[in-house]
C-alpha cells in the first residue's frame, strides 16, 4: 500500500491538461460526472481507490474483492472494464464450475491478485529489484519507474492465467485415468489436443501494423505470434542458456498441439500469453515493446522456462537473473511464493492441507516467509509426522510421505524448487522459508448465498440504471438498454463506479441479515419476489452504514449548511449532490428523509428483479 501512495504519487498525471484546465478555466477531471474536479485530482483519487482495494482483498481474500482490483487495474490502465471483462470472468467461471472434475485444481482467480500484491511488496522493499528494474527500462526517475512497474508488472502478474480454460478440458480427460487407479500416459492413452492452431497465432493484419510500429525494429520479421515470443525471449536469454529463435518458435508452436512431446501436459501459459496479445491489440492505441515483454514473461512462467530453456536435465541449468528479464523473474518468483489461501476445486486438492495464510517479513535484502497451516488440520499434519519419522527410521526405504506444501517446506524442497528457477543470494534477493501451525487469521464472513456469481459488473450496471427514470423499475433490460447503461455507467469515475460495485457485493449480507439467501440450484424452500417493508426495514440502515464505510475509507469529511449548499442554484446538480453526500456523513438512517432512505433501498427492490435475468439466480427464504 505504501508503494500505490508513495512511491506512485503523481500516477497517470498530465501537465498539459493542467496547464490547459489553467489557461481555459475549466476543470477536465471526472468526478460524479466531467468536468467537476481537476484532470490529476481525478487520476489521484483513481489512485486512493486502488489503494482502497488492496487494502481490502488482503483482509478478506475472497474473489469478489479481487474483483475490484481487477477493475481499478483495467479502467486505470486498459480503458474500461466492461471491454475485457470476458477474459478474467471466463478464468473464474471455468474454475468454479469445471474445476470440480479434476483430480487436483486450485483457484487462479484471487491467486493472481496476490501474485501482484506480493510484486509491489517485493518491489517496495527490495532496493536490489528497484535499481535493476530502472536499469533494464532506463528511468532516472524513481517515481516513473514505479509507475511504469505497476503498469507493466499489473499487465503481468493480473492476466498471467487467463488461458486456463483452454488446460482445464485436457486436464479433465487426464483425470479420469487417474479416478479408475490408471496413471495417465500421453503416449498411449487418449488425451485433447487443439486443431486450427495456424489461424489462431497467425497475425492479422491489425496485429502485424502494431507489431511493426513498435520502437524497436526487432520484431519487424515476426510471422506469427510463437515467433514474436521466440524473437523477444531469444534477445533476453538466448546467449545465456544457448537458445536460438527456430528452436523457441517451433517448441511454442508445439505447445498446444502436442502435449505429448512435454510429458502429456498442456500448457496455459501459450494461450494466456496469445490472448492477452490480441487484446492489447484489439484496446489500445499503440503497442509498446515492454508489452512484449510481459507476454514473453507469461509465456515463461508455467513450465517452459523450467523444462526448455534451462532443461532441468541439461548441465548447464542454472536460475533465471533479474538482470535478464525482470518482469518474469518477479512472476517466477511470486507465483511460487503465493500457495496459500488458495480455494480448492480438484477432488484431491479439496483433501490435501494447504496454508492458510503467509506471514511475510521483509528487511534488507532477506525475505522470510513463514507459512502458517491451520489448527483444525492438525491431525493430517500429525499423521504425516508419524509417517515421515517412521520412514526416516526405516533408512528412508520406500517412497517419502508426502503432504503437499507442508512436506515441501518442511523437507525444503519448496525452496530448493524456488532456487532452481531463479537466482537468489545475498548480494541480491535472500529467501527463508518456514512454517508454523496457527487459528484461522482470515478476516472473512461466509453466506449461505452460494452461485457462480462472477457477473458483479452486470449487476452493477444494472443498479446504476435505476438513476434513469426509463428504466426505474424495468423487469427485463434488452441488450440495448444494457449497452446505453455501460455507456453511462462508464462516463463515472472510477471511485463511484466502485461504489457502485460495493452495493452489489453486498447483497449476500443483506439477504442473511433478513434470514434469505440466493443460489443458481433449484431449492424446496419458498421463493422471494419482493422485499417486505420490514425487510427493507433491515436492509436499508445496512446499505446507509455501508455507504458510510465506503466513503469513510476514500477520505470523505463532514460537509455543513446542507440546505443551503443544495438550494444554492449557481452550483451544477452533480456539486449539489456531492455536498448533500458530504453532510449526509454521520446521519442515522432513521433520521433521513423518506427521498434518502429510498437512494439506500430501491437499489435493492430493483436487484431483487433483476439478478433472476442475469445469473438465473433465485431468492429463498430459510
Amino acid at each position: 500500500m505504501f508503494f500505490i501512495r508513495d512511491r506512485c504519487e503523481g500516477l497517470l498525471h498530465d501537465q498539459s491538461i493542467t496547464n490547459r484546465e489553467k489557461k481555459t478555466g475549466k476543470l477536465e477531471g471526472t468526478s460524479l460526472s466531467k468536468g467537476q474536479i481537476p484532470f490529476n485530482m481525478e487520476k489521484d483519487i483513481d489512485r486512493r481507490c486502488l489503494e482502497h482495494a488492496v487494502h481490502m482483498f488482503m483482509k478478506t481474500g475472497t474473489a469478489e474483492d479481487a474483483f475490484d482490483i481487477f477493475f481499478c487495474y483495467m479502467e486505470m490502465f486498459m480503458g474500461d472494464y466492461h471491454t475485457s471483462k470476458r477474459m478474467i470472468e471466463m478464468l473464474s467461471e471455468f474454475e468454479q464450475n469445471a474445476s470440480s472434475l479434476l483430480t487436483k485444481h486450485r483457484d487462479h482467480y484471487s491467486h493472481s491478485v496476490y501474485v501482484f500484491i506480493l510484486g509491489l511488496a517485493i518491489y517496495e522493499t527490495s532496493e536490489f529489484f528497484r535499481r535493476t528494474y530502472k536499469e533494464f527500462y532506463k528511468f532516472e526517475d524513481e517515481h516513473k519507474a514505479a509507475h511504469h512497474f505497476l503498469e507493466y508488472w499489473g499487465l503481468t502478474s493480473l492476466f498471467h492465467d487467463i488461458g486456463y480454460p483452454f488446460e482445464l478440458p485436457f486436464e479433465q480427460v487426464k483425470s479420469y485415468f487417474e479416478d479408475t487407479g490408471k496413471t495417465f500416459d500421453s503416449k498411449n492413452d487418449p488425451f485433447i489436443t487443439y486443431k486450427n492452431i495456424e489461424d489462431f497465432i497467425s497475425l492479422s493484419e491489425d496485429e502485424k501494423n502494431a507489431v511493426n510500429a513498435l520502437d524497436d525494429n526487432l520484431y519487424s520479421s515476426a510471422c506469427n505470434i510463437c515467433n514474436l515470443l521466440a524473437l523477444n525471449i531469444n534477445e533476453k536469454l538466448g546467449n545465456e542458456y544457448n537458445v536460438d529463435v527456430e528452436s523457441l518458435t517451433e517448441t511454442i508452436t508445439d505447445k498446444p498441439i502436442h502435449p505429448d512431446k512435454f510429458g502429456g501436459f498442456m500448457d496455459h501459459a501459450f494461450f494466456s500469453s496469445a490472448i492477452l496479445f490480441k487484446k492489447l491489440v484489439e484496446e489500445l492505441d499503440k503497442l509498446k515493446p515492454e508489452h512484449i515483454d510481459v507476454i514473453s514473461a507469461i509465456m515463461l512462467h508455467n513450465s517452459f522456462f523450467k523444462f526448455f530453456i534451462t532443461g532441468n536435465y541439461k548441465k548447464n541449468y542454472h536460475p533465471l537473473n533479474a538482470q535478464l528479464h525482470p518482469l518474469a523473474y518477479m512472476l517466477m518468483f511470486c507465483d511460487e511464493l503465493q500457495c496459500w489461501n488458495r480455494i480448492s476445486y480438484g477432488k484431491n486438492s479439496r483433501r490435501e492441507t494447504h496454508p492458510m495464510w503467509c506471514h511475510f517479513t521483509f528487511s534488507g535484502n532477506k525475505i522470510i516467509a513463514l507459512y502458517a497451516f491451520d489448527t483444525e488440520e492438525q491431525n493430517k499434519i500429525d499423521h504425516y509426522e508419524y509417517e515421515y519419522r517412521q520412514w526416516e527410521a526405516n533408512a528412508k526405504i520406500g517412497d517419502m510421505p508426502i503432504l503437499k506444501e507442508y512436506s515441501s517446506i518442511k523437507t525444503g524442497k519448496f525452496l530448493d524448487d524456488i532456487q532452481r528457477i531463479v537466482l537468489l543470494d545475498d548480494d541480491k534477493i535472500n529467501l527463508n522459508v518456514g512454517f508454523k501451525t496457527e487459528r484461522a487469521a482470515i478476516n472473512r464472513t461466509v453466506y449461505m448465498s452460494d452461485s457462480s456469481y462472477t457477473s458483479l459488473h452486470n449487476f452493477t450496471v444494472a443498479l446504476f440504471g435505476r438513476r434513469k427514470h426509463k428504466y426505474d423499475g424495468v423487469m427485463f433490460l434488452t441488450a440495448e438498454d444494457i449497452k446505453e447503461l455501460e455507456d453511462s455507467f462508464s462516463q463515472q469515475s472510477l471511485e463511484f463506479q466502485l461504489s457502485s460495485v460495493s452495493r452489489a457485493k453486498h447483497f449476500a449480507e443483506y439477504l442473511h441479515n433478513i434470514g434469505c439467501f440466493y443460489t443458481d440450484r433449484p431449492i424446496g424452500l419458498e421463493m422471494l419476489s419482493e422485499f417486505t417493508p420490514e425487510q427493507m426495514a433491515v436492509i436499508g440502515p445496512l446499505e446507509h452504514d455501508r455507504w458510510e464505510n465506503e466513503k469513510y475509507y476514500m477520505g470523505w469529511v463532514y460537509g455543513t449548511k446542507y440546505q443551503e449548499i443544495t438550494n444554492d442554484k449557481k452550483l451544477s446538480k452533480a456539486l449539489r449532490e456531492q455536498f448533500r453526500m458530504n453532510c449526509l456523513l454521520g446521519v442515522d438512517y432513521d433520521d433521513l428523509s423518506e427521498e434518502e432512505q429510498d437512494k439506500d433501498t430501491k437499489p435493492m427492490e430493483l436487484l431483487i428483479k433483476l439478478i433472476k435475468q442475469f445469473d438465473g439466480l433465485r431468492i429463498y427464504k430459510l
